[in-house]
């Protein structure tokens, strides 16, 4: 993922957010509530005035916003980019207090040469606030990550299918077991079509939910963020 040279091209990186199941205030607390699921799915690069499109073929989306509760729209923050407003929206906090700043680490090299911008860094190091992954773990419930940002290496996420996957994890694993995708295919999953990472990101999700039933799952999925950025919003593509 790449930082948005002007961010005036976009809305902003992450534009629509869909919730599925609790939201409410105490959903992770323990008891009954236990047994309840939420699920997070980002659709990055996704611009909330493309909900109002006739032209937009989008029927699952819209039956959420009706059977829930939707917003116009969502105040970014500064800066508009991926990492830093996903790391807001599960800290609840902006990027003074959070501190992620870039799609990644910013490293100094020693020598003094030209910063670089190091997105496989532990979640520890990037993000310093506590995330609502953090406190649904330390209540005691189960976690789960597909393609989230800024958590490589969280120790409080029980379940998870990274941006760059792992053939010998667990999630991994069943989705090769399953015939979903092979263990050559998630070794050059980095160099495949954005779209068909989307499909196995997917494919993901459902495995931990019908498997695992995490109390908490976040979903992050990528097409529309790269189509974005290769030919700008409300075009053709």
């Amino acid at each position: 993922m790449q930082s948005i040279g002007n961010p005036s091209r976009f809305l902003s990186c992450l534009s629509v957010i869909v919730v599925i199941a609790c939201l409410a205030r105490g959903c992770f607390a323990a008891g009954p509530r236990a047994k309840r699921s939420v699920i997070v799915i980002s659709l990055d690069g996704f611009p909330s005035y493309a909900l109002d499109d006739p032209r937009l073929p989008i029927p699952t989306l819209r039956k959420l916003a009706r059977a829930g509760v939707i917003a116009p729209s969502m105040q970014p923050i500064n800066p508009t980019v991926t990492w830093p407003n996903h790391a807001a929206l599960v800290t609840g906090v902006n990027a003074t207090q959070h501190q992620v700043l870039f799609n990644g680490l910013l490293v100094h090299p020693l020598d003094g040469s030209k910063p670089t911008i190091e997105p496989w860094r532990d979640k520890d190091q990037l993000v310093h606030s506590p995330t609502i992954y953090d406190i649904a773990y330390n209540a005691g419930l189960a976690t789960a990550q597909v393609d989230w940002v800024a958590i490589y290496g969280a120790k409080t996420i029980t379940w998870r299918f990274p941006e760059l996957p792992d053939p010998n994890g667990k999630i991994e694993q069943e989705l090769i077991n399953a015939g979903v995708v092979t263990a050559e295919q998630l070794r050059t999953f980095e160099n495949s079509s954005q779209a068909w990472q989307d499909e196995i990101w997917t494919a993901a999700a459902v495995d931990i939910i019908e498997k695992h039933r995490p109390n908490l799952l976040l979903v992050h999925l990528l097409t529309l963020d790269d189509i974005n950025h290769a030919y700008g919003p409300m075009t053709p593509a």
